[in-house]
């Protein structure tokens, strides 16, 4: 659910003039839950009019009838004329359907494509690359922010049948986005060279899924956030227990008072876990001779207490099913509390 990691990275400002580097924070979180509807369009060969056809039918999910009222209440073009809220939604748009390597420059080489001339319907009008900046440095985030319910709305009400077969699955990841540190003065450092050197920063996004549908994003540039404990714990925590619902999470997250709390909580959750995890085993669960999945082979299903560091133990137990990977005989360790 790594959706963040490609179409944010590439899309930094690259003039000299400005302190900050990304674009507005829930203006990239926005930009990163489009990727999902692009990646199913992407196509190498696709030039022109045909990708423009392609970037028009995405683009119909949202209600053409919204915009001008999006405009009206937001206020996202007073005193613009050219680079309209929806004009630069639809360059950055049409620049993660084109590929995945965007920058300010690849930005302003698109507007002057052909394809995206017959999308938009801007004309023959062009800009450079320091007015996009100048322009995405101060855009309206609420404009965004219409537009993503929007979308959200119309996806759970067309797809609704699909989107009910996992919409019980609360799936949680992260992604760290590197930015320069002498473009901004936010941010955390990573590794040991990264602690002696101002060279480089990263920002860390934290996206929760519901189903295949985007609902929580946190943004976390303080160091002590650094720690998956820390961003995924409180993201999953303050996302409050629902009934029915599974969370799903990778090994990042690891501290056992957490995954306690979760049964505290009663918030049903699955993680993986590394093939060297500590254990005192209590009974078996189930079992699971001849159980596979389309790829893996179940081998184990029992309950125990997790040790926390050193020789002390969780006062709750888990169950832990242990799984091959049929294609190289990988071990998959994996703790729930269902």
């Amino acid at each position: 659910i790594r959706i963040v990691r490609n179409p944010l990275k590439p899309i930094e400002y690259q003039h000299h003039r400005w302190k900050t580097q990304f674009l507005p924070l829930d203006f990239c979180c926005f930009l990163a839950v489009l990727n999902p509807y692009s990646m199913a369009t992407k196509n190498p060969s696709g030039k022109g009019l045909k990708k423009a056809t392609k970037v028009s039918s995405l683009f119909e999910l949202i209600d053409e009838e919204l915009w001008e009222k999006w405009t009206e209440e937001t206020g996202v073009d007073v005193n613009v004329k050219k680079l309209t809220g929806k004009l630069m939604f639809q360059l950055l748009f049409y620049a993660i359907v084109e590929g995945d390597r965007n920058s300010l420059r690849k930005l302003a080489t698109l507007y002057k494509d052909p394809g995206f001339s017959h999308f938009s319907g801007k004309g023959k009008h062009e800009t450079a690359h320091s007015s996009l900046s100048d322009r995405l440095r101060v855009i309206k985030v609420e404009f965004i922010q219409a537009i993503f319910k929007s979308l959200i709305d119309n996806a759970s009400r067309k797809h609704r049948r699909i989107l009910k077969q996992n919409e019980h699955l609360m799936r949680f990841d992260s992604t760290m986005i590197p930015i320069g540190a002498g473009l901004a003065e936010l941010g955390m450092t990573v590794g040991p060279k990264a602690k002696k050197s101002s060279g480089r920063r990263q920002i860390k996004f934290t996206i929760g899924l519901a189903g295949d549908l985007p609902s929580e994003v946190r943004v976390f540039v303080d160091q002590k956030h650094l720690s998956e404990d820390r961003a995924l714990g409180e993201t999953i925590t303050e996302r409050g227990s629902k009934s029915g619902e599974i969370v799903i999470f990778d090994r990042g997250l690891k501290k056992r008072t957490i995954l306690e709390g979760f049964c505290t909580d009663e918030k049903d959750f699955v993680t993986r876990a590394d093939s060297n995890l500590r254990y005192d085993f209590i009974q078996t669960h189930s079992d699971v001779k001849g159980r596979e999945t389309d790829d893996l082979t179940l081998t184990e299903d029992f309950i125990a207490y997790l040790y926390r560091s050193g020789d002390k133990k969780t006062t709750q137990s888990f169950r832990i099913i242990k799984a091959i990977r049929k294609s190289d005989e990988k071990e998959f360790v994996f703790i729930t509390n269902i």
